[in-house]
């Protein structure tokens, strides 16, 4: 994934050519953002990792997502047809996302390796679960799934 940096920087660089500048505007976000994490990281004595990188770019998305949520709310639909170009370029870096048979299989090798004794080992069995799909699924997807799996 050191090699998604590079990729999103020459991306960046073809992007500024050819005059896209929808495309320019949002892949400097996207490595303003990595950026900054790499700054975060460096203050703590630990250097950018590949999964970093993506993890990033997987907040910069979700962010995107949200704010699509809130100005089609608020009648928008201009700012949210402007988040769902962004969201449509960042999306095309992440790795796919998780099918929801992807989902229930993860939950149900993390209910076998957890062995929940009630519900209130949600919190082992949801970071167990969100280790295994780590960038290809929502939370709330899992959060579903592992409420599902510890009540049914």
């Amino acid at each position: 994934m050191a090699d998604l940096l590079s990729l999103l920087q020459s991306d960046l660089k073809a992007a500024m050519r050819a005059g896209d500048e929808r495309r320019t505007g949002t892949l400097r976000m996207a490595l303003a953002a990595i950026h900054n994490r790499e700054i975060e990281k460096h203050a703590k004595g630990a250097a950018l990792t590949p999964e970093d990188v993506a993890d990033t770019l997987a907040r910069e998305a979700k962010k995107r997502k949200e704010a699509i949520a809130l100005f089609t709310q608020g009648g928008r639909k201009d700012l949210a047809d402007t988040e769902a170009a962004e969201l449509a370029i960042l999306t095309a870096y992440l790795p796919p996302e998780a099918s929801d048979e992807e989902v229930r299989q993860a939950v149900t090798a993390a209910l076998a390796a957890v062995k929940p004794a009630s519900e209130k080992d949600f919190g082992k069995v949801m970071g167990a679960a969100m280790k295994t799909l780590k960038g290809t699924a929502d939370a709330e997807r899992v959060t579903k799934a592992v409420k599902e799996a510890l009540t049914g």
